[in-house]
This record gives C-alpha cells, sequence and structure tokens, in this order.
C-alpha cells in the first residue's frame, strides 16, 4: 500500500515548518523621510490589528459549513457524555475495532504479530486471526468490520487485500473485487457494512482515492471520488459509515473533514478541520449509532466528536484528551458500537482498546 508514513496507516499529518528567506532580504532604503516611516509603520500595526481580530473571530466562532448546537434535533438527553467503563490490553498498536453480533470484539493490530486478537465482552482473549501463509512482516491488519454470517472481514496495508475470516475464526479466503476496479486500483483502507449487508470500502491508490460499495452478492454497485482537496474529493480516507436512510460519511482524514454523501454517491455537506467547537483536525475512524448519531475519532487532537445527524450536523459533545490514564488517549484511531450502548475505541499508542458506556 502506498501511503505517506508505514507507521501512519492511511496517510499522515505534517505540522507546518516556519521557513526563513534566503540571503537576509533587501538592502535598507536611504534618505526616507520620517514621517514616511510613520505611516508605513502605522499601516503596518492596523494591518496586523486587523489580521489579529479575524484570528481570534475565527478560532471562537462556529464555521458555516461546521456543526451547530442551534440545529433542531439535539436534546438533553444528547448532551450527556459518555462514561469510561475499563480498558481492555495486551495489543500491539491497535488499528481497527468491531463488534459482532454475539459481543465479540475484533482489533487489528499494527505492531507485534500484527494478528487480529479476539476478545469477549468481558475482555478475556478468545482467538487470535491470521491470514495463512503470511507472517508479521508481509501483513498489516488495517480496519476490521463484521458482516453477514457473523463472517469477520480485514483490510491487509501491505497485501492491498481484505481477508475474510468465518465466525469461528476459519478462514473464509479473499474479496475479490470484480474487473470493475483495476488492480491497481484496488488499496482497500476502511470497511462497514449498513443494514441491507452492502459492504462500503475507501481506496488509496497512487492513481485514485475514492469510495467503493458493493451488494451483499460482492457485486460494484457504486463507484465515486478521487485524489484531492475539493467536495467530493479525498486524501486517504480512512473511515466510513452509512446511516438508516443511506446516507454515506467519509472520514477524509488528511484534508482534515468527514464529508456527507446521499445514496447515489452526490456530495452534501461537510464537518470540517477548524478551531471552533465541533471542527476538526485529523479525523480517521468513524460510525453511526442507532439514534442517528455519529462518532467521529480525531487522532491529533486525541478525543472523540459526536454529532445528531440532520440536513446539516449538530455537534453534541466530545470526550477525551490527550494522556495515559484512564479516559485519556495517545493518537486513537478507529471505534466500534455494541447493541448494548457501550463504545470501543482504539487507543493506539496506548496499546489498548477503551470500553465506553453511552
Amino acid at each position: 500500500m502506498s501511503t505517506s508514513d508505514r507507521q501512519q496507516p492511511g496517510g499522515d499529518w505534517q505540522e507546518p515548518g516556519a521557513g526563513s528567506p534566503q540571503g537576509g532580504g533587501p538592502p535598507a532604503a536611504l534618505g526616507v523621510p520620517a514621517w514616511l516611516k510613520m505611516v508605513v509603520v502605522l499601516i503596518f500595526l492596523a494591518a496586523l490589528g486587523w489580521v489579529l481580530l479575524l484570528l481570534v473571530q475565527f478560532c471562537t466562532e462556529e464555521t458555516t459549513t461546521g456543526p451547530s448546537d442551534s440545529v433542531p434535533g439535539v436534546t438533553d438527553q444528547d448532551k450527556g457524555a459518555p462514561k469510561y467503563v475499563r480498558s481492555l490490553y495486551d495489543v500491539a498498536r491497535p488499528l481497527g475495532v468491531a463488534v459482532s453480533g454475539d459481543g465479540n470484539i475484533y482489533v487489528t493490530e499494527s505492531a507485534g504479530e500484527r494478528f487480529i486478537r479476539v476478545f469477549n465482552r468481558d475482555g478475556k482473549l478468545l482467538n487470535s486471526l491470521v491470514a495463512p501463509g503470511t507472517t508479521e512482516r508481509d501483513r498489516l491488519p488495517l480496519y476490521v468490520a463484521i458482516g453477514g454470517q457473523g463472517r469477520v472481514y480485514v483490510s491487509d496495508g501491505l497485501r492491498n487485500t481484505i481477508d475474510i475470516f468465518n465466525a469461528d475464526g476459519s478462514y473464509n479466503g479473499a474479496f475479490a473485487p470484480t474487473a470493475a476496479i483495476p488492480a491497481e486500483e484496488w488499496v482497500p483502507l476502511a470497511l462497514a457494512f449498513d443494514r441491507k449487508g452492502d459492504l462500503y470500502v475507501t481506496l488509496a491508490s497512487e492513481a485514485r482515492h475514492q469510495v467503493a460499495v458493493f451488494d451483499s452478492s460482492g457485486n460494484l454497485k457504486l463507484r465515486f471520488g478521487q485524489q484531492g482537496q475539493g467536495d467530493g474529493e479525498f486524501w486517504f480516507p480512512n473511515g466510513i459509515a452509512a446511516d438508516s436512510q443511506g446516507r454515506i460519511y467519509v472520514s477524509d482524514s488528511n484534508n482534515g473533514r468527514v464529508q456527507a454523501f446521499d445514496a447515489q454517491g452526490k456530495f452534501l455537506y461537510a464537518i470540517r478541520r477548524g478551531y471552533a467547537k465541533g471542527d476538526l483536525s485529523f479525523p480517521r475512524g468513524i460510525t453511526v449509532d442507532d439514534k442517528n448519531r455519529l462518532f467521529v475519532v480525531d487522532t491529533v487532537r486525541h478525543a472523540v466528536n459526536v454529532y445528531r445527524l440532520a440536513d446539516s450536523p449538530a455537534f453534541i459533545y466530545s470526550f477525551g484528551d490527550a494522556g495515559i490514564e484512564d479516559g485519556e488517549f495517545l493518537f486513537p484511531n478507529a471505534l466500534a458500537l455494541d447493541d448494548s450502548g457501550r463504545l470501543y475505541v482504539t487507543d493506539r499508542e496506548n496499546g489498548r482498546i477503551q470500553v465506553w458506556s453511552y
């Protein structure tokens, strides 16, 4: 898989550096009147004050395309943030997580033996899944989703495959797309299933970053997007989910946003990068619950944002902070919900899966 950092599957972020001009600048002007110098200084100070005012407004006000608490549908019950319950350990830099109907928790490892670890609801390790014929050097399980009959689908970032395991842990082969997607563009990343059993896959090849949707028989239904920064374009989409109305949500990581589409792949809106309440920084894992709320892991901010979904999103709350204590994260990556009101978050650099009740 071609990514910007093997240790950060699915793309990476860069902090802007402060460059300095070469050569020290132009020589000082000679014979400039004192009054002209004063005018230049005053203009500069006025311009600087205007820039600072705009910056303060940007940092304290919500963006027009971002979430807003004023959007109808946010109730007092929504505003009660999840509570930390416990953590599951013995995983090496966990990335993806999914929960099956029987309550088993599947977690992918990006370090160590690079297994797919299986825990029961109580946190007991039940099994370790691995694609046959592979070693820890040539496999990199990324994201995981549960399909029909409890089958487990896992994207691999080195082998460019989606491995399928049966509910009992036996290997069921690889998901092979139809000829509609060329082999050089088949670089699967994020995975999700909807209630109808359709499989949603994000792709991040050198040629195209896009979304593909397959029906329960494996036939390609929909394919849209390309690499870029415009609406409907992607740059390492690391998360995908669908709601009960068929709308599609894509975590467009390196563009710092979550994009929403209708069931035909038409762009609807985006929750964008910014500094205001509810804005994003570097989103990865996302999911939608049965109350039509969108959960987004913001990796760099070490938190999870929650939005009420409607014609436009309403920010409800966020939870988590940077750290190593209970309820704190170090570069969380993905999350999953079960049917009993529990939320599982892969806390990558702390080597654990945090369990929250919501």
